[in-house]
């Protein structure tokens, strides 16, 4: 007497927000984020021996992608960075960088130009959607030698780029 029947897949919806927020990082590796743009850096507290390495404007539904100085790569969902009143969160806790430090942070337009580089003096062009990952694990995205370090990328907005060595080469 019981019907059985083909069961309909539920379906989980998230719906975020659209509102512009200011991503905090720390030179030790906590983020956090507050809400609305222009925000003055110079009311942010950090913990003791911290201080503030980069904020980013950005919007809740853009992903942010930080950069490791492994040059690894990470995306993680700006509604998903905890709120800013208190010191946030370790990068750890949403992505899994181990204990390599985070250099750079970035979000916007995927198809805007960056100039890749390291310590070692090593570049590259690429655009910011090539550094988006969908993993906590991340992305090999360049080859740091070792006892370098991954660099904060610069913003292209041309085809070619020169560069001039110490040796002036």
């Amino acid at each position: 007497r019981t019907l059985i029947k083909t069961a309909e897949r539920a379906q989980v919806e998230r719906t975020v927000v659209d509102e512009p927020v200011t991503v905090i990082l720390s030179r030790k590796g906590w983020i956090r984020a507050r809400t609305g743009h222009s925000l003055d850096t110079s009311q942010l507290s950090f913990k003791d021996g911290d201080a503030l390495l980069q904020t980013l404007e950005c919007k809740t539904i853009d992903p942010v992608t930080v950069l490791a100085a492994s040059g690894k790569t990470f995306s993680v969902a700006a509604t998903d960075i905890p709120s800013g009143r208190g010191d946030g969160a370790h990068v750890n806790t949403l992505v899994n960088s181990g204990s390599d430090d985070i250099v750079w942070m970035g979000s916007g337009d995927p198809q805007r130009r960056l100039l890749m580089n390291s310590s070692a003096g090593l570049g590259f062009l690429c655009r910011l959607g090539d550094l988006v990952t969908k993993t906590r694990q991340g992305k090999d995205f360049m080859k740091v030698d070792e006892g370098a370090r991954a660099r904060p990328p610069a913003l292209s907005s041309h085809e070619f780029v020169a560069a001039l060595s110490s040796d002036a080469r």
